[in-house]
């Protein structure tokens, strides 16, 4: 190191009021030596430096190192990491405009402005410095052209491939750099587990920080190679205990298929985490379930509701117990929990009755004042009979997919963590898998409802097919026109034709990744948007309007298909597609050019995200 920087770094610090040329601020990396010497009169000091930045650029004003460094020391300076605050914020981004505006095809200077860019700007300038680096690569420093290529494969983010590529551009640029963590856990994703295994394992040996270590350990189990992550949790066990839990060792050796060591780590976190009791009795409850004998599971089990008995308010996961131990005893409280499901049921069962009620008594209102639908009514013969079972299919529906799948989210959402939810939706197999069961059993609910007469009366149109495909297209266009419309007025995030999607568009993408294309098209596309038109174009619509009116009933149906796709910024959306296709039915005479719309619908929107997926 200089003589000086030595000297600055024992001592010197006060008498910064010498001349300028006693330090090298021209030297990378000088703002960090600055930075750390001004605890003691922060502001007075931050003055002199400042002072000593500009007095050595105006000897030096080529000199483009020290412009960025007196730029950094500017944004460091006042920085809070932990509140991520930056006192000097605005003095930074009019520090990084000067300097940019001064120097714009400077390759410090692009790097330095693109680690402070954000969004399309950010890759504005990512695009420029590639472009630099391929025109005048002798101009860009190793480490320059690494940090551009590592930012781009951040920015690539899901476009796997490309990402790939810029990680590995980086790593030949900066063979000292250690990319070996977003690329591995990119060939993880595209299913190269060895690859990914071989890059973690270059630079492990030269990692000495067990915070760097500790993501590899996790990718390595990733990558099928829990021996070594075994190892390098034992090497960081060495420097931090504390770092590596006992979930983590419990997993590896469940992945090398040692479930007894691993309960043993289960049970230690039990003795060890007394402020986090409830998760430890938890996922040692749910090892317990998969690996050990139902006796073991069912002491698990019972220990876990002692210190929380809300973690199986409804009898779930000891039914869980029974399906593989049914001659274990049951308590008094675990058969009520149990019978808890069999009340909620017969609640269900009543709960229709808030609806519908109002419009038998509506109707009866309606009557007595002789103010009565007289104009033709819908060819459809449901009534509020039907209105009422449908709408208890759908909430028992709802209920058996929140115990069978979604039990643990649901559990937590209501007692626990609200922000539980958040990692169901990171969990694609789950979504499709609940996508499938809740279009399978509405589908399968839906038949109850139908046969020779009204499957005639939802087929039956007053136009042709080649007429109905022609409304359908027609349709499609106006959904287009209006998300367009929708995307100017609300928040929304970037929008194309996969937004038009009917149905939940996180779970569909989910399907798509777990199922592929042709399961998601026959699910989302075919038999969601069959019964669904059935459902309320058919029996809510039908069932309403010999009450109340068509527009009554109309705007009825309308509004709850809106309601059950669960998302307020495109209710509108929702509710003018119900509206439409319910004013097709009666002008067409049936459900069949409605159908044929929803399909059509759906069907592109999910080739559209497939599409999008495959990029």
């Amino acid at each position: 190191m200089h003589i000086r920087i030595v000297l600055f770094l024992i001592g010197v610090f006060p008498t910064l009021s010498v001349a300028q040329n006693e330090f090298d601020f021209g030297a990378l990396d000088s703002h960090v030596i600055f930075i750390k010497e001004l605890e003691k009169a922060k502001d007075l000091d931050f003055e002199r430096v400042l002072a000593l930045y500009e007095d050595y650029i105006q000897k030096y004003p080529n000199d483009i190192i020290a412009r960025v460094e007196r730029c950094k020391f500017i944004g460091n300076a006042y920085y809070d990491e932990y509140e991520d605050y930056n006192l000097k914020f605005e003095e930074t981004e009019a520090c990084i405009e000067q300097l940019y505006s001064a120097f714009p095809e400077e390759p410090s200077v692009l790097v330095y402005k693109a680690e402070n860019g954000y969004g399309d700007k950010r890759h504005q300038i990512l695009l420029k410095a590639l472009e630099s680096i391929e025109n005048s690569a002798n101009d860009w420093r190793s480490k320059e052209k690494a940090s551009i290529h590592k930012m781009m494969g951040d920015w690539y983010g899901e476009n796997k491939e490309l990402a790939l590529r810029s990680y590995q551009k980086a790593q030949t640029y900066d063979s000292n750099g250690d990319y070996s963590v977003q690329t591995a856990r990119i060939l993880i994703e595209l299913e190269q587990k060895e690859e990914a295994a071989a890059v973690l394992q270059v630079n492990i040996d030269k990692d000495t920080a067990y915070w760097s270590l500790y993501p590899k350990a996790q990718l390595l189990m990733d990558a099928d190679e829990p021996e070594m992550a075994l190892e390098i949790f034992q090497e960081i066990a060495k420097k931090d205990s504390s770092y590596v839990s006992n979930q983590d060792l419990a997993e590896i050796m469940i992945s090398m298929e040692n479930y007894k060591s691993a309960r043993e780590y289960y049970v230690q976190d039990t003795l060890v985490s007394a402020w986090d009791n409830v998760s430890s009795l938890k996922r040692l409850f749910e090892h317990d379930l998969q690996y050990s004998q139902p006796e073991v599971a069912l002491e698990s089990y019972r220990s876990l509701q002692e210190s929380s008995p809300f973690q199986d308010i409804l009898g779930i996961k000891r039914f869980q117990i029974f399906l593989k131990a049914p001659l274990l005893n049951w308590t008094f409280g675990e058969s009520f929990r149990f019978g808890l499901n069999f009340l909620l049921i017969i609640l269900l069962f009543f709960v229709p009755y808030v609806w519908i009620l109002p419009v038998y008594y509506l109707s009866q209102i309606r009557s007595s004042k002789r103010l009565a639908n007289q104009g033709p009514k819908l060819n459809l013969s449901w009534g509020l009979r039907h209105f009422w079972m449908i709408s208890f299919i759908y909430l028992l529906v709802q209920f058996l997919l929140n115990t069978v799948l979604y039990y643990d989210y649901f559990i937590e959402t209501i007692f626990g963590d609200s922000y539980l939810i958040d990692d169901l939706f990171e969990s694609d197999e789950l979504l499709a898998n609940g996508i499938i069961l809740f279009v399978s059993l509405m589908a399968v609910g839906t038949l109850g409802f139908l046969n020779n007469k009204t499957l005639g009366q939802i087929w039956s149109s007053s136009i042709s097919i080649g007429k109905s495909l022609g409304i359908a297209l027609a349709l499609f266009a106006l959904n287009l026109v209006m998300m367009r419309i929708f995307k100017t007025f609300f928040p929304l995030e970037e929008i194309d034709l996969s937004e038009l999607i009917l149905n939940p568009r996180v779970e569909v993408v989910a399907t798509l990744k777990t199922y592929g294309l042709l399961i998601t098209v026959l699910c989302v596309g075919l038999v969601a948007p069959i019964y669904e038109e059935i459902v309320f174009r058919g029996i809510v619509l039908g069932s309403v309007e010999k009450r109340l009116g068509f527009v009554f009933a109309n705007i009825l149906q309308a509004s709850l298909f809106a309601l059950i796709h669960f998302s307020l910024q495109l209710f509108l959306y929702y509710f003018i597609f119900g509206f439409l296709t319910g004013i097709l039915v009666k002008r067409t005479g049936g459900l069949r050019t409605g159908i044929l719309a929803h399909v059509l619908n759906n069907t592109l929107a999910a080739l559209t995200l497939y599409g999008l997926l495959s990029m």
